[in-house]
């Protein structure tokens, strides 16, 4: 049997609101933080949205500290992330950068 995924209006209004992100400039950060009850359908709809469109999905777990979030992120980034957690954040953060310079320049 094929698995379908069903645009129920949950995954309706996650999408409205990625849209919205993804309309501000390139120029200015952006994060979605999406909670609620379990069984909603959030990671689901997550991964397949990230799948979708070329993007980062970290799940943050209970009890995740700061130096772990980010060295998830550094990983699915396909970076290596450094022992303290600043020089882990410089390599997001330039990463990022230069991604967006980079997509800028195509634009142009």
């Amino acid at each position: 049997m094929k698995k379908t995924f069903i645009k129920t209006k949950n995954v309706k209004r996650f999408v409205a609101l990625m849209d919205e992100l993804q309309k501000l400039p390139p120029n200015i950060p952006k994060l979605a933080l999406v909670y609620g009850d379990h069984g909603l359908g959030k990671s689901q709809t997550i991964q397949w949205w990230a799948d979708k469109n070329d993007s980062v999905y970290v799940r943050a777990t209970q009890g995740m500290t700061s130096r772990w979030l980010l060295s998830e992120i550094a990983e699915e980034l396909g970076e290596e992330p450094y022992w303290h957690t600043q020089e882990t954040f410089e390599l997001i953060e330039n990463y990022l950068r230069w991604e967006m310079a980079a997509a800028w320049t195509a634009k142009s």
